[in-house]
């Protein structure tokens, strides 16, 4: 912040009260961008359910983490995994086998998957079971690239998710849906039916 905008916000806090609204206001940030991201989450929960994949599911895991799956293979399949900064290609390797699905996700045969990301990112946490990164590269009007990778972004996007509802939601959606094409869900059920440990 400016020394400009500090003296502009100084003389804005004129009362006392002004300043006390202004610390209670601040105290309540994070309260308020949990209701901006309920009301993400109900805009995909409706959107994904009135444009249901037949054979794709779609689950709110956490209030900023939601999953595309196969719904043969479940939630902890080798998956869409999107967060509040990124969007990955995960699975849980409890139930799958993550090295046999990253040598199959490098051949001819499934390499397409890859094709479905605008941008690879180097993975933020690398681990085995995460194939594929792409961290979110959002665009508002003027606004591009808030993407949540510290608390300031996170507080910005948040504000996003909760007043420009429905841009995040067709942006999230334009993104999944490269991936439900009929040859890349084919491609997915033979990745995870070839993985799927016993």
């Amino acid at each position: 912040m400016t020394q400009e905008l500090i003296t502009q916000a100084i003389n804005m806090f004129d009362s006392y009260d002004k300043w006390n609204a202004f610390i209670e206001l601040s105290n309540s940030r994070s309260d308020i961008r949990k209701r901006y991201f309920e009301k993400l989450k109900l805009g995909l929960l409706k959107h994904f359910t009135d444009n249901y994949r037949e054979q794709w599911q779609f689950a709110a895991i956490l209030p900023e983490q939601y999953r595309w799956f196969i719904k043969d293979y479940g939630q902890e399949s080798i998956c869409l995994l999107w967060r509040t900064n990124d969007l990955v290609l995960w699975c849980n390797p409890q139930f799958f086998n993550a090295t046999e699905a990253r040598d199959l996700l490098n051949t001819p045969d499934f390499n397409s998957i890859f094709g479905c990301f605008d941008n690879i990112d180097t993975l933020s946490t690398p681990y085995l079971h995460h194939f594929c990164e792409e961290r979110h590269r959002y665009n508002f009007d003027d606004l591009t690239s808030y993407s949540a990778t510290n608390e300031e972004n996170h507080d910005k996007l948040s504000w996003f998710a909760g007043n420009k509802t429905n841009e995040m939601i067709k942006q999230i959606a334009d993104k999944i849906n490269k991936f439900r094409t009929p040859e890349i869900t084919e491609m997915f059920i033979d990745l995870n039916k070839r993985c799927k440990k016993p």
